[in-house]
């Protein structure tokens, strides 16, 4: 079984992985300015520690995966995304993408309670978005087209 607890810094998030081979930190720091400003920082950093852990259980090929935090907000979009990303993984360790389909599958991901949906309202603000950039084409287009209309 792996492991994974949170705990929040000054200056960004701290996610401690343990097993029984391993028990490590990675910390996670903005500027302070940001952080400072930085909105909704647990619901953040419980998505950030579900993402960047959960591929560790299959590589340890765990069957079983305990997080000290609720269920995350992006879960089912982060699997999905694991989900399509499994063909390219598969060619590259020269292993069959159904394998890691299954593990995923059947990987019993424990969390310490139900969802707890954020209760915010957002201000009304004119003329801004918000755009995620995963740096890919579209998203080096839309930052181009972004820095070229301000």
């Amino acid at each position: 079984m792996i492991k994974i607890d949170t705990k929040m810094l000054p200056k960004g998030m701290q996610i401690h992985f343990f097993n029984q081979k391993y028990d490590r930190d990675l910390e996670v720091e903005f500027p302070p300015e940001v952080w400072k400003n930085f909105p909704f920082k647990e619901i953040w950093a419980q998505n950030m520690a579900y993402l960047a852990t959960v591929e560790l259980a299959l590589m340890f090929k765990e069957k079983e995966v305990k997080y000290n935090f609720p269920f995350p907000l992006f879960k089912s979009f982060f699997d999905e995304l694991f989900m399509k990303s499994f063909t390219y993984s598969g060619d590259v360790d020269c292993e069959q993408s159904f394998r890691y389909i299954k593990d995923l599958i059947n990987l019993n991901s424990q969390f310490n309670e139900k969802l707890v949906p954020a209760n915010f309202t957002a201000p009304a603000v004119k003329e801004k978005s918000i755009n995620t950039l995963t740096f890919g084409k579209e998203s080096l287009l839309s930052l181009g087209l972004a820095r070229k209309s301000v």
